[in-house]
């Protein structure tokens, strides 16, 4: 008889739906560990580098969603996007 596994709930509350895997992360240096789903790990990655970028984070957070992509995706067609940014 095989277990059933215990499906893992993302805990990483933002304005858009959960999708993707959910798993777990250390974010904000470490600090912590949630269960993050994918779209909201590439959001929060989005919103890091962004900020990590001169934005302001309080100006980043009054965005939309599509708005914080739009500028990310810019960042990052200008070669100005790193990988290793720190959750």
């Amino acid at each position: 008889m095989s277990k059933k596994k215990e499906k893992i709930e993302c805990d990483f509350k933002l304005d858009t739906p959960c999708g993707g895997d959910v798993e777990y992360v250390k974010i904000f240096g470490g600090s912590c560990c949630l269960p993050i789903c994918e779209n909201h790990l590439q959001e929060h990655k989005e919103i890091m580098t962004l900020s990590a970028n001169g934005y302001d984070v309080e100006e980043i957070l009054n965005q939309t969603p599509e708005w914080r992509k739009k500028e990310y995706l810019t960042l990052q067609l200008s070669g100005l996007v790193s990988e290793d940014v720190e959750l």
